[in-house]
């Protein structure tokens, strides 16, 4: 063979090589050898399955009127950790007269056995139904002869007699898919808020009109086609830092706004904010009791009553409330919510304490409003249109002496003003029944620091002994109060085992509030640090605020939601010896975020008999977008390189004189 037709005789089993390792049928359901012998997803090489074709139709009808969407999915399993992806669960939804339901289930598990394609299909003993909750069944099928390497797709059919409920679509979950798509047909009596949520953008966004789709008495409806594609779709990893994956995922999600009959009759499904807002004045669950003055009435103590100023009586009404009424831990804001049964049982949900609190606040003459927010695993809610089931809590807005305090009564270790990390989530509705409802953004004004203050001496036997401040404030305050007064010996067992090589002595708590806005601690420590002969290599900083960096990935998509601004600090002195002497000083650093949002500052100097270093880092906003992420994750990078090569190199004198 000629050298050229083996130059090219190698070039096409190379090319057919690769085309095997990275081609999918992404068109349809029918399974390819291509398929069973693609082990890689080219866009995620970590992926741990992929799903390589996906189809979801959803229309209306003709006959039953019933909501109906067939969804088709096919799924390579890449690795062990994926092989769930055969446990199949659907989740129907309920109301006690009807349900959701499913039909024409279909699923086969399609494996590589040598040169031969077999087939496994799905057995009617595998599909079952399992309660949820109230609201909610759930289907379940499970795929069988699934392995690493099997290619397995499934189909069904979803009924629905709730067209309030159109079948939303998700695009994004948290293995890549290859193709996605989507198509719909709305008749035309039904008007819907179509909104398309997350990062990605479509590939095909087509809408066309259909002619009679319906027909009754005859009357009949167009209505609208759409489809809707989206290709090569990243999976979305979660990572710290962030709220619910559900206000990123991207996807379609439908609210009925208004229905036409064929009879001419119209029904409003969305309302306005001036409707809700009437509504919720005289429902049970907020409004009726936000007027319950006369059953709290006799429930302060005189001391409390008889304050006359505004703040410290505030104060004190809160503390009340926490003291004295036990959280359970549920939410249920809209639920049933009884004050009276609150004050009888000493405990309950949040809405009942909140609400209990607001009364007291009311009654004894403090400005007060109710405020409803979604917590930060819940999403956010959508501004565009009230939408009642986005919220499930409810804080209180004081003011008091032209100054907004955001409280709760939830949590004993709150500080007057601060509430719930997981309440900290952009934006809340707050209620004013006078002059209408409208937004505020949640934010309680508290800055939260973190301060270590480090003092050591060098001993004769190469040792170090000092001590250490520990000062905290805001929500890092709260972190540690609870670990502390819930469990101290286990709180400084947990202090000690993080830091192995460093022995803690003479731990004391200077915090006595439960509510305080700080948690001060001190202790102090002995250690050995690296020698090599008569030098020492002392690296300074003892604890560290981050053990790694929090950001790893490539890409961020979504934003860094830390909830607070965020000051961290490292004040600390070596005492040196006569006999020492100082022949390595780390360099200055500083590093700036974009737009001046943070500020790092590392400087280190000798001064008399002693290295003082400055360490100081901060986060001047709550959240950042997406194009901030390649920043964060450098500057954090740079904090921990800080913080753990950081090294003063000490030499005995006599030593260096010789």
């Amino acid at each position: 063979m000629k050298p050229n037709q083996l130059s090219i005789l190698f070039y096409f089993l190379f090319t057919c090589l690769v085309s095997s390792q990275e081609t999918f049928n992404s068109k349809n359901l029918i399974v390819t050898n291509g398929d069973l012998v693609t082990n890689t997803v080219a866009q995620d090489s970590s992926a741990q399955a992929v799903v390589i074709y996906e189809y979801g139709n959803t229309y209306v009808d003709r006959n039953t009127f019933d909501l109906t969407s067939e969804i088709k999915r096919k799924i390579k399993i890449l690795s062990k950790e994926a092989l769930d992806r055969a446990n199949i669960s659907v989740y129907l939804y309920k109301d006690g007269r009807s349900q959701q339901r499913v039909k024409n289930i279909s699923a086969t598990a399609y494996n590589l056995e040598g040169n031969e394609i077999t087939t496994t299909v799905l057995q009617e003993e595998s599909i079952f139904n399992d309660e949820y909750n109230e609201n909610y069944t759930i289907l379940k099928f499970v795929i069988p002869n699934v392995k690493v390497g099997t290619v397995l797709t499934y189909s069904y059919t979803q009924t629905s007699p709730f067209m309030f409920k159109y079948y939303p679509w998700a695009f994004q979950s948290d293995i890549p898919k290859l193709y996605s798509e989507y198509n719909t047909s709305i008749p035309a009596n039904y008007d819907y808020n179509i909104k398309l949520v997350g990062s990605q953008t479509l590939d095909v966004n087509d809408s066309k009109l259909g002619t009679k789709c319906l027909s009754l008495n005859g009357g009949s409806a167009n209505c609208v086609n759409s489809v809707y594609v989206m290709k090569n779709i990243p999976a979305f990893t979660e990572e710290e830092f962030m709220t619910t994956k559900d206000n990123y995922l991207s996807r379609i999600e439908y609210e009925l706004k208004t229905f036409k009959g064929f009879d001419g009759r119209e029904k409003n499904y969305t309302k306005t904010w001036d409707v809700v807002d009437k509504e919720l004045k005289t429902e049970n669950s907020i409004g009726k009791q936000l007027k319950k003055g006369n059953v709290v009435k006799d429930l302060l103590p005189s001391d409390i009553v008889n304050e006359d100023n505004k703040l410290n009586k505030a104060k004190s009404i809160v503390n009340y409330v926490k003291t004295n009424f036990k959280w359970n831990e549920r939410f249920n804001l809209f639920k049933e919510t009884s004050i009276k049964d609150l004050i009888n049982d000493k405990t309950g949900n949040a809405n009942q304490i909140n609400l209990l609190l607001y009364n007291l606040l009311n009654e004894n003459g403090i400005d007060v409003k109710p405020i409803i927010l979604s917590t930060r695993e819940n999403g956010l809610p959508t501004k565009i249109y009230p939408v009642l089931t986005d919220f499930n809590y409810i804080l209180i807005n004081a003011e008091i002496e032209g100054k907004n305090y955001l409280l709760d009564a939830t949590d004993k270790f709150l500080a007057f003003g601060q509430i719930p990390y997981y309440c900290l989530n952009q934006y809340g509705r707050v209620l004013d029944f006078k002059k209408g409802s409208y937004w505020i953004d949640i934010d309680t004004g508290i800055s939260s620091t973190k301060l270590y203050k480090t003092v050591l001496n060098v001993d004769e036997d190469y040792g170090l002994t000092g001590s250490v401040e520990n000062s905290l404030k805001g929500y890092p305050a709260l972190y540690q109060k609870k670990k502390y007064f819930i469990n101290p010996s286990e709180y400084i067992k947990n202090i000690q085992d993080k830091v192995s090589t460093i022995k803690l002595s003479d731990h004391k708590v200077s915090t006595t509030e439960l509510d305080s806005e700080t948690f001060n601690q001190t202790f102090n420590v002995s250690l050995y640090p690296e020698r090599i002969g008569d030098q020492l290599y002392i690296n300074p900083f003892l604890f560290s605020f981050f053990d790694e960096n929090p950001f790893k990935l490539q890409e961020r998509t979504y934003p860094i939601d830390f909830g607070f601004k965020d000051v961290y600090q490292h004040s600390i002195r070596i005492n040196i010896p006569d006999d020492y002497e100082v022949t390595d000083l780390p360099k200055d650093v500083t590093k700036k975020l974009p737009n001046n949002t943070g500020e790092l500052v590392f400087n280190a100097i000798k001064e008399d008999n002693a290295v003082i270093l400055f360490f100081k880092y901060d986060f001047k906003e709550s959240i950042y977008n997406s194009q901030y992420y390649k920043y964060l994750k450098y500057y954090l990078s740079v904090v921990l390189d800080i913080e753990k090569n950081t090294l003063i190199v000490l030499k005995k004198k006599s030593n260096l004189q010789d």
